[in-house]
């Protein structure tokens, strides 16, 4: 596959994955919402993994408020980008 036709489909999978993200859960991911998103089975988990600098995206805090955050597209782009490259390998499983 030519890396175009790769790039678009993995702009169209992260659009659609943005779009379902914000209408579950808005612009920005926390809590639970945001480390089942990312694989993390529960929050001790996610947060060893930020405390290693190994959360897969940007997270931050917003003053004020208490936990971390996550946009969504941040979060759809890396899982279409992900996705990609599993179908890159052509592991098994479905085509896109």
């Amino acid at each position: 596959m030519s890396e175009v036709v790769n790039t678009e489909k993995e702009r169209e999978l992260a659009q659609r994955i943005k779009q379902d993200l914000i209408k579950q859960h808005g612009m920005l991911l926390f809590g639970k919402a945001l480390y089942q998103v990312l694989g993390f089975t529960n929050g001790d988990a996610f947060r060893q993994a930020y405390k290693r600098g190994k959360v897969p995206v940007a997270v931050f805090e917003l003053e004020g408020k208490r936990g971390r955050y996550a946009l969504a597209e941040d979060i759809a782009n890396w899982l279409a980008s992900r996705r990609m490259t599993v179908a890159d390998h052509g592991t098994r499983g479905g085509a896109l």
